[in-house]
């Protein structure tokens, strides 16, 4: 019995604090039975409806000596879910990894870092450096991206840079002056002769303002007794 309890303690060391060693598994919102190792003792635990803290209690069991005295002779010590003082988040129970796991995930750790740069690493003459690109930029608008004219190499002599002409797609300037000859621009208007489809009254269908609507005499006669109208 103390041999397979030091055992446990030795596994339980290897593991570290608050590792479950064995069980604890998760069915739903319950957690069954198991062993874990917290500050360096191996306990029992007793599951059961998951919570969020679990605490150390602890059983007695007591015997009637010849004397005919009662006396507590065992010490069941274990954890279960529960809160109060010493209390311990239940999240922070780590599950034990075997050592076929843990090589496993070793190799899983070693593919995702295949290619990655180690972090000791020198970025070679394919990159520039800090001091060379702000030396590039300097006098720059760096918020709008703006190169300056003078960095611009193998610009035209000319602009157009090459003869080329707008077809048929495009209007010109004389055609656009003439279609909005007399127009306002700067309201965006068009010439009510050039507006097409106009009906021919107004409005161009019969139609009545029912009592959802103040007439006109109703609206004065509102307002002339709230306020004092005058004229000025």
């Amino acid at each position: 019995m103390q041999k397979a309890y030091n055992l446990l303690n030795a596994l339980g060391e290897i593991a570290g604090d608050k590792a479950i060693i064995r069980g604890c598994v998760a069915d739903g919102e319950n957690i069954g039975d198991g062993v874990v190792y917290v500050d360096s003792e191996v306990f029992a635990f007793r599951g059961g409806h998951k919570q969020d803290t679990v605490i150390v209690k602890e059983d007695t069991i007591s015997k009637i000596f010849e004397s005919g005295q009662k006396h507590k002779v065992l010490f069941k010590r274990y954890i279960t879910f529960g809160s109060g003082e010493g209390s311990m988040n239940w999240s922070e129970f780590k599950r034990y990894r075997l050592v076929e796991e843990v090589a496993e995930f070793k190799d899983e750790v070693n593919e995702e870092l295949a290619g990655k740069a180690p972090l000791s690493h020198n970025h070679d003459d394919r990159y520039y450096t800090e001091s060379e690109t702000d030396a590039f930029f300097e006098g720059e608008s760096y918020g709008k991206k703006q190169v300056n004219w003078n960095r611009v190499t193998d610009r035209p002599s000319a602009y157009p840079p090459a003869t080329h002409y707008h077809d048929d797609r495009y209007y010109t300037e004389s055609e656009t002056d003439a279609f909005f000859e007399g127009e306002s621009y700067g309201k965006k208007q068009v010439n009510w002769n050039r507006v097409t489809g106009k009906p021919s009254a107004y409005p161009p269908a019969t139609h009545y303002h029912d009592d959802r609507y103040y007439t006109r005499s109703q609206t004065d006669s509102k307002y002339c007794s709230k306020y004092q109208i005058r004229d000025y």
